[in-house]
C-alpha cells in the first residue's frame, strides 16, 4: 500500500512537471523565434542601407567618368568604397541565410520537442 501511494505521488509529480514543460515550450519558442527575427531585420536594414550607398557610389562613379578632367584620387576612393560595401553586403547576405536556416531548424526542433514531450506524458499516464 505504501509503495503504491509513493508510486502514484511520483507519477503525479512527474506528470505535473511534464505538463509545465509542455505549456512553457510555445512561449520559449516564440521568444527565441522573435529574437532571431529581430536580429535578421536589423541585418536586413543595414543591408538595404549599404545597397543604397552602393547605388549612390555607382552614380557618382559614372558622373566622375563623364567629366572632362577626371579626379583619379576621388574615383579610386569611390571604387574602394564600393568594393568594401560589396564585401559587407555579401557577408550580410550570408548572415541572413544562416539566420533563415536557424529559424527553420528551430521550427523543426520545436515540433520534435513537443511530440517527444507529449509522447512522454502519455507514457507516464499509462504507467500511472
Amino acid at each position: 500500500m505504501f509503495f503504491t501511494n509513493k508510486r502514484k505521488d511520483f507519477f503525479k509529480h512527474e506528470i505535473g512537471k511534464i505538463e509545465k514543460i509542455i505549456s512553457a515550450l510555445p512561449f520559449r519558442f516564440e521568444v527565441k523565434r522573435e529574437g532571431l527575427k529581430q536580429i535578421r531585420e536589423g541585418i536586413r536594414q543595414d543591408f538595404d542601407r549599404l545597397r543604397e550607398e552602393m547605388d549612390a557610389i555607382n552614380i557618382r562613379i559614372d558622373e566622375e567618368k563623364k567629366k572632362e578632367k577626371i579626379d583619379t584620387a576621388l574615383l579610386e576612393s569611390f571604387v574602394k568604397g564600393k568594393t568594401n560595401r560589396e564585401a559587407d553586403t555579401k557577408q550580410m547576405e550570408q548572415m541572413m541565410k544562416d539566420l533563415d536556416k536557424e529559424l527553420e531548424e528551430l521550427e523543426i526542433l520545436w515540433k520534435k520537442k513537443m511530440e517527444g514531450a507529449r509522447a512522454f506524458l502519455l507514457l507516464l499516464k499509462r504507467l500511472k
